[in-house]
């Protein structure tokens, strides 16, 4: 079993990215500029309305692996995906990039993979209805056979502890990891209502996680309700936007600013490839201060990329420094 920098739980999704007019959103009730959780016959009838439609695999916890794989770290990925068009491009993309899909990915009767249809408006605007198909349908078996100790660390997407059907199972890694010695990540996003969750909050991503992250609203909403001190040896890193980052580690803190790209292309992914250099830093043995400035700089470079993820052509060695002497 190779050695493995960073290895992720996350939701299979492929993006089904096409132009639409505001008479389709309206038919199918779909609000501007936000997401909406269609079924899988509504979505299937949408996609047969679209044209030149582009795939492009995403997923949070998918799109940090590849900024990863990008500066030069081994990767792996735990996601499930149905024998779909979906399916197999989001499974293609981690092969080209050199990324292991660990443990059985395709799900048996699988009715369709996670899916997301950004609908691009006349106007530039974007709408998402999406459907997690069989995205979380992971169980025990999924973790139980794999050797947490070959890898750094466990990214985990905090929406997977909470009320999902992957959450027994995920806790179950969770505690896998712990046991050896593997560091737990927990991006906080995408979770509206801390208060129906506090019990995960305390006892699984206060007490267990090693490195908590989130943009300033999810780690201020995440603070509030926790309302303690966090343990001894948690990383704690909220990221600002345009103003960068901050991270808490004990009585050390650091504060990097945001750096202007080159050729501003999109803002999609930004905070997902600031973890990913956040992380190949420290896998690096880098100090906190250059792991933040090495998440700040795979933050810029994905600015000025189409989508996500970096290129899969894209090497991100040039961004990190070579050691003096």
């Amino acid at each position: 079993m190779p050695n493995y920098d960073v290895i992720g739980i996350g939701r299979a999704f492929t993006d089904f990215i096409a132009p639409a007019s505001h008479e389709l959103l309206d038919r199918y009730a779909i609000p501007y500029g936000a997401g909406k959780e269609l079924t899988i016959e509504q979505l299937a009838r949408l996609k047969e309305e679209l044209h030149d439609v582009q795939l492009l695999p995403g997923g949070p916890v998918g799109n940090t692996i590849a900024g990863v794989a990008a500066l030069g770290g081994k990767g792996g990925f735990f996601g499930k995906v149905a024998r779909d068009v979906a399916g197999q491009s989001f499974t293609d993309d981690l092969k080209v990039r050199g990324i292991d899909l660990i443990g059985e990915a395709y799900c048996t009767n699988a009715p369709m993979s996670a899916m997301c249809v950004v609908l691009v408006l006349p106007d530039g605007e974007r709408s998402c209805p999406y459907n997690r198909g069989c995205a979380d349908d992971f169980t025990s078996k999924d973790f139980t056979a794999f050797d947490f100790c070959t890898s750094k660390f466990l990214l985990i997407q905090g929406h997977l502890l909470m009320s999902s059907p992957a959450t027994p199972a995920v806790l179950e890694a969770i505690d896998l990891a712990k046991k050896a010695s593997c560091q737990v990540v927990v991006a906080v996003s995408d979770i509206p209502l801390w208060d129906i969750h506090r019990k995960i909050a305390y006892d699984v991503i206060a007490a267990k996680a090693d490195i908590i992250t989130g943009n300033e609203d999810e780690m201020a909403a995440f603070e509030r309700m926790i309302a303690l001190p966090h343990s001894e040896g948690q990383l704690i890193v909220t990221t600002k936007g345009k103003q960068g980052a901050e991270a808490q580690l004990d009585s050390e803190y650091v504060n990097v600013m945001a750096q202007k790209p080159k050729a501003f292309k999109n803002s999609v992914g930004a905070g997902d490839q600031f973890l990913a250099g956040l992380l190949r830093g420290l896998s690096l043995n880098f100090t906190l201060q250059e792991s933040m400035e090495l998440g700040v700089r795979s933050a810029t470079a994905i600015l000025e990329e189409v989508g996500a993820r970096p290129n899969p052509t894209h090497s991100w060695a040039s961004l990190i420094p070579i050691p003096e002497g």
